[in-house]
C-alpha cells in the first residue's frame, strides 16, 4: 500500500505514471484527483464507489427533504390522526409549543440560532448578488469556507431553518420516558429529571424544565394533531432498504402509503407478545435445532467487558434501563392488526424465517 503526500493532483499523477497497470481508479468527488487521474492514467475508466455513491444520494434525499419540510409540517398541522391515539401510547406525544419547527425560545421570542441564521443567509445570497466569489465572501464575514458554500448553495432560508433547528439534543434519547411518564400523571420536572438522571442523562434539570415548559402551559388543551417527524426521520425511512424491514413493517409501511385515513397518524409497531431475553434465545436455539445456553453476567462482568468500547456514562444508562426492565413486560400494542386487520408475526415465526442469519458469516 501506498499513502500519497496530501491530497493535491501532482502527487496522484506521478503515482499513476508509473503504474501504467492502473485500469480502473475509483475515487470519490474531489477535483484534485479528477485532476490527477486524467493526467496520470487518461487510459483508465474512473468511478464512483458505492460508498460515496449512497453517500451522496442520501445528501441529496436530505437537501430535497429539508427544502419541502415546510409542506410536511402543513400536511401535519391541517389533519388529524385516523383515530386517537390509546391512552397507553408511550409515544403520544404532548402538546408542543407553539414554535413546533423550534423557531421560538420558551418565551415566545425567535431564537438566536433562528436570528444569526437569517442574517448570516441574506449577507451571503447578497453578496453573491454582487458578483462576490466564495472566498471573497469568507473573508467578508470572516466565516468558514464550509459554512459560506452551505449558505451559498441552500435553495431557501427556510432549507436552512429546518435543519438547524432540527439538530439532536442530549435529551432525545429520553423524550419517549418522559412523555410516558408525562401521560402517566407524573408533571414534576425535578421529579422526572431525577428519574432520567438514573437512566444515564448527563444533563442540567434546567434542560429538562424548558422542554417540560410547553407541555404544562398546555395541559389543559391537548391538540388532536401530531407534530411533523424531523427531516432526518424522514430521509432514514425514505433510505431504509426494504429489505432490511420486516414483511410486518413493510406491510403497514405499504397500507398507510397508499391508502387514505392515515395521514398525521403515529404508530407504534410491535410485535405480538413479550418475551424476556432467555426466552428469545430459547426461540433461536429452537429454529436452529439446537439448545443455546444463556448465561447472566453481574454488572461488574458487563463493566469489564464493556471497557475500552463504550463510555462509562453509556454504561451504566444500560445497565439501569436493564434493571429497571427486570420483571417488567416488553411494551405491546396492537397496530399492526389494527392497520392490517391480522396480526402480526410471532418471534417464533420470524426466527425461523431468519434462521441461516445466525449460521451465516458474515
Amino acid at each position: 500500500m501506498d499513502v500519497l503526500p496530501g491530497r493535491d493532483a501532482e502527487p496522484l499523477a506521478a503515482w499513476l505514471k508509473n503504474h501504467r497497470e492502473v485500469e480502473i481508479i475509483c475515487r470519490d468527488r474531489a477535483g484534485a484527483y479528477a485532476e490527477g487521474a486524467r493526467s496520470g492514467a487518461p487510459q483508465a475508466v474512473q468511478v464512483a464507489d458505492a460508498w460515496h455513491l449512497w453517500h451522496n444520494l442520501g445528501e441529496a434525499v436530505e437537501k430535497t427533504v429539508s427544502a419541502h419540510h415546510a409542506c410536511v409540517r402543513t400536511a401535519f398541522e391541517n389533519t388529524v390522526p385516523a383515530a386517537p391515539p390509546t391512552s397507553d401510547d408511550i409515544w403520544q406525544t404532548p402538546p408542543p409549543p407553539a414554535s413546533a419547527a423550534g423557531m421560538l425560545d420558551v418565551c415566545g421570542r425567535e431564537r438566536r440560532l433562528v436570528i444569526r441564521t437569517r442574517e448570516r443567509y441574506t449577507a451571503v445570497q447578497q453578496l453573491l448578488d454582487d458578483g462576490s466569489t466564495l472566498e471573497e465572501i469568507c473573508r467578508t464575514l470572516r466565516l468558514d469556507r464550509s459554512t459560506v458554500r452551505r449558505f451559498a448553495r441552500a435553495t431557501s432560508i427556510d432549507e436552512l431553518l429546518v435543519k438547524a433547528t432540527n439538530r439532536s439534543t442530549i435529551l432525545d434519547e429520553y423524550r419517549p420516558y418522559l412523555h410516558q411518564r408525562w401521560i402517566e400523571g407524573c408533571q414534576n420536572s425535578a421529579q422526572l429529571y431525577q428519574e432520567i438522571v438514573a437512566l444515564g442523562f448527563a444533563g442540567s434539570i434546567q434542560t429538562v424544565q424548558r422542554y417540560l415548559l410547553p407541555f404544562k402551559a398546555a395541559t389543559a388543551a391537548p391538540r388532536s394533531r401530531r407534530p411533523a417527524p424531523r427531516p432526518r426521520r424522514i430521509v432514514r425511512r425514505i433510505m431504509t432498504d426494504p429489505g432490511n424491514l420486516t414483511a410486518d413493517v413493510a406491510a403497514v409501511a405499504a397500507r398507510t402509503l397508499y391508502q387514505n385515513g392515515y395521514v398525521g397518524a403515529d404508530y407504534v409497531l410491535t410485535g405480538p407478545e413479550s418475551l424476556t431475553q432467555s426466552e428469545q434465545v430459547g426461540v433461536i436455539g429452537d429454529a436452529l435445532g439446537h439448545r443455546i445456553a444463556f448465561e447472566e453476567m453481574t454488572r461488574d462482568e458487563f463493566r469489564s467487558l464493556s471497557e475500552g468500547t463504550a463510555p462509562s456514562s453509556v454504561v451504566d444508562m444500560l445497565l439501569a434501563a436493564w434493571s429497571a426492565a427486570v420483571g417488567q413486560p416488553a411494551y405491546v400494542t396492537t397496530a399492526v392488526a389494527d392497520i392490517l386487520g391480522t396480526a402480526p408475526r410471532t418471534f417464533r415465526q420470524w426466527a425461523a424465517g431468519h434462521a441461516t442469519a445466525f449460521t451465516e458469516r458474515s
